[in-house]
C-alpha cells in the first residue's frame, strides 16, 4: 500500500528539524558550576549532579534558572562550551551570601575573573561578573551572587534613601548585626512619626529599609533569609540576573560595568523590581550612616 506522501514528507521534515534542534542545543551540564556559601565550598560539579540538601529551595531555583538560561542562550554549536578544552576554562561560581555570616566563617570573596574574552563579552556588576568567549574555543566564566544584603541595598536606593554605596554589599558579621538588630528595637517610630526619647543609632540604609518594611522589631536570619520576608523577592532578583546575562550576550565585545540598581533602568522595569512597602505612611528611621568599623561594600572591579 502506498504511503501518503504528505504525511511522509511531514514526518521526514519533523525528523530533520528534531535532529537540527538536538545538534544546536547546548546541554546545561556543559557549563561546570561550583556552589559557595559561608560554611561550605562544594567541588566543581554540574547542575544535574549537584547535591541540594544543604541549600534552600529558592537558591536551588535560582541556580537552575541561571544555568538553564545561559545554556539556552549559547545554543549555537560554535558558542557552546561542550568540548574538553572549553570546559577546562569554564566555571560558574554561585556565591550564596546570607544577610549575616556565621561567626568565624567570613564570606569568601570572588571579584576577579580568571580570563578576559577576545571574541565575546564581559560584564561587572554587584550581582554578577560574567565573561563569555565565543571562539575559537568558547568558554564561560562567572561569579553569580545570591546576596541578601545586596537585595536590601537595592530596595533602599529605589526607596530614595541616602547613603547607599555603589558596588557589592558585603554580609554583616554576627556581632555587627546583633548590635544593629538591638538598635532597630530602640528607635522604631510609630506611624505618626513620633520618635522615642532614646538616642538614634547609626544604621546602614538597607537596614533602615528592612526596619521600615518589617512589622517586627528585628528580623533574625533564617534558612532562606530575607527572601522569605519579601514576597516575590527571589523571582525579581532572578529576573534581574537573567537580564544582565542577556545584556552581556547582546553586546559587541564591550566591557560593561554597573555600580548600582538605578543604572539598570534600561534593562528591566525598576518598578517591578521594587518591593512594595506596607503602611506607606510610616516614616523611615532618620540616620543613614554605617556603624563604625563596619564596611558596607567591596569594589566589584577586578
Amino acid at each position: 500500500m502506498m504511503r501518503n506522501p504528505t504525511i511522509a514528507g511531514t514526518l521526514l521534515l519533523a525528523a530533520l528539524l528534531g535532529s537540527a534542534c538536538v545538534a544546536a542545543s547546548c546541554p546545561v551540564d556543559s557549563i561546570p558550576i561550583r556552589l559557595v556559601d559561608p560554611s561550605n565550598r562544594a567541588p566543581v560539579t554540574t547542575l544535574s549532579t549537584t547535591r541540594w540538601t544543604a541549600h534552600p529551595p529558592a537558591y536551588r531555583e535560582f541556580v537552575t534558572a541561571i544555568s538553564q538560561h545561559l545554556a539556552a542562550r549559547l545554543a549555537d554549536p560554535q558558542h557552546c562550551p561542550g568540548s574538553a578544552a572549553s570546559q577546562q576554562r569554564s566555571l560558574l561560581r554561585f556565591v550564596r551570601w546570607p544577610l549575616v555570616y556565621p561567626a568565624g566563617t567570613p564570606p569568601q570573596v570572588f571579584t576577579v575573573l580568571k580570563d578576559a574574552p577576545t571574541r565575546g563579552c564581559q560584564l561587572h556588576s554587584p550581582w554578577l561578573d560574567l565573561s563569555i568567549e565565543r571562539g575559537p574555543v568558547p568558554w564561560v566564566q562567572g561569579i553569580v551572587r545570591w546576596n541578601e544584603r545586596q537585595l536590601l541595598a537595592d530596595q533602599a536606593r529605589l526607596a530614595g534613601l541616602d547613603g547607599v554605596p555603589d558596588g557589592v554589599a558585603m554580609p554583616f558579621s554576627t556581632e555587627a548585626y546583633g548590635k544593629l538588630a538591638e538598635a532597630m528595637g530602640w528607635v522604631r517610630q510609630d506611624y505618626h512619626g513620633v520618635t522615642p526619647a532614646t538616642p538614634e543609632p547609626k544604621l546602614p540604609p538597607e537596614l533602615r529599609w528592612l526596619h521600615r518594611y518589617s512589622t517586627r522589631n528585628d528580623l533574625p536570619p533564617s534558612a532562606d533569609g530575607v527572601y522569605t520576608v519579601l514576597p516575590g523577592a527571589a523571582e525579581r532578583y532572578t529576573r534581574l540576573t537573567l537580564a544582565l546575562i542577556d545584556r552581556c550576550l547582546a553586546s559587541a565585545g564591550q566591557d560593561i560595568r554597573y555600580g548600582h540598581i538605578q543604572e539598570l533602568a534600561d534593562l528591566l522595569p525598576l518598578d517591578e523590581y521594587r518591593a512594595p512597602l506596607p503602611n506607606p505612611e510610616a516614616p523611615f528611621i532618620i540616620h543613614a550612616d554605617n556603624m563604625p568599623g563596619q564596611p558596607a561594600v567591596q569594589d566589584p572591579q577586578p
